[in-house]
């Protein structure tokens, strides 16, 4: 380089907690991240990405040596015992290091806004899923479904009773 051209490149870092339904720490849990694809939908060329990452005893996923940009955030493999949801979310770094969470996946398990105690959920059974948008909805509408049919069949009978004491 020619002297007095050098470019200081910034590295930065962000880290979360994989956890279970409880908010206890999961061990186990593998995490890939890669370079989010740029405002022309164009993947920048890097040989470094994927990273993979796996949750220690404290749950604790951390990426390390990033330059401020967006990055996918993806669970590739559940921990031993847990259902097979993974989670999928992204991450912007930028040029002051400040990291933002963004994104939610299908199932609710990253949370869709950002915070400082970022935490990504495993569960062990569907009914442990949040119970949120279509989710949510689908669970009262069974709900209703099997409290209108009880109803209906408690009308019935009572009506053939009445009937039948006639």
């Amino acid at each position: 380089p020619i002297p007095g051209t050098e470019t200081l490149t910034k590295i930065f870092g962000f880290k979360f907690t994989k956890v279970n339904a409880q908010g206890e720490a999961v061990k186990g849990a593998k995490f890939t991240l890669s370079v989010a694809k740029d405002q022309n939908g164009v993947l920048p060329n890097s040989d470094k990405y994927p990273l993979e990452v796996t949750s220690g005893a404290n749950g604790v996923v951390k990426f390390d040596g990033l330059k401020a940009g967006s990055y996918t955030v993806t669970e590739t493999a559940v921990a031993d015992g847990y259902q097979d949801f993974k989670a999928s979310f992204t991450v912007a770094i930028d040029e002051n290091g400040k990291v933002t969470f963004a994104g939610t996946d299908s199932w609710g398990l990253a949370p869709k806004d950002s915070a400082a105690d970022y935490k990504v959920t495993n569960v062990k059974s569907v009914f442990e899923l949040p119970k949120t948008g279509a989710a949510g909805i689908a669970l009262f509408v069974v709900i209703a479904a099997l409290l209108g049919g009880a109803a209906a069949t408690v009308y019935a009978k009572s009506r053939r009773a009445s009937r039948a004491l006639r």
